[in-house]
């Protein structure tokens, strides 16, 4: 099972577009975590909550983009993902950046 959103940028980050995919395949999950267009926040770390909990707090690169693979067959932990889950990027000080929900 494949399940993708849209994740759209906030009031302070209108630019920012992005996607998450979480994928069940028997035991194993993955989920996917995209975002792009923030090079304001270049060189810098986000937060990368998913239903409240920090999944990864990963650096933007110079291009303003990131993304965050998580895996179990990885030894990775990866939430259950359903219907009504959120996924929300912030800024370390906790400023949203982009948000969606499945």
């Amino acid at each position: 099972t494949t399940r993708t959103i849209s994740l759209k940028g906030s009031v302070s980050f209108p630019g920012a577009t992005g996607k998450a995919v979480s994928k069940v395949n028997g035991n194993e999950r993955e989920l996917e975590v995209d975002v792009q267009h923030i090079r304001a926040l270049a060189g810098k770390r986000v937060n990368v909550n998913v239903n409240g909990h920090l999944l990864a707090t990963p650096r933007v690169n110079s291009l303003g983009h990131f993304t965050v693979n998580r895996n179990t067959n990885l030894g990775q932990s990866v939430p259950n993902i359903k219907a009504g889950s959120t996924v929300r990027v912030r800024t370390l000080g906790g400023t949203l950046v982009a948000s969606g929900t499945f």
